[in-house]
């Protein structure tokens, strides 16, 4: 195997982003690419996401409490930011 091969995690708050996610062409382009991919989700235990990733690919929570509290400020500003870049 080889050691020097990147990693890529794939952050997903719910399923329906995940599936919408993975059903693209950067799952299959990151795994042509040599990269091992990381997907981490809230759900990562439910049978039907594991369904949805090659064997190859891991399957990690994807832990949604650790972090800044959202009352921080940073945070607030990162939401807005968000909003209006994502549109």
């Amino acid at each position: 195997m080889n050691r020097h091969r990147p990693t890529v995690a794939l952050a997903v708050r719910q399923g329906f982003a995940a599936r919408r996610l993975l059903r693209t062409g950067i799952l299959p382009a990151l795994r042509a690419a040599g990269a091992r991919v990381v997907v981490l989700a809230p759900n990562h235990d439910e049978a039907y996401l594991r369904a949805e990733l090659p064997d190859d690919v891991a399957l990690e929570p994807l832990r949604l409490d650790a972090g800044l509290p959202r009352q921080a400020p940073l945070w607030h500003l990162l939401v807005v930011l968000r909003n209006h870049t994502l549109g």
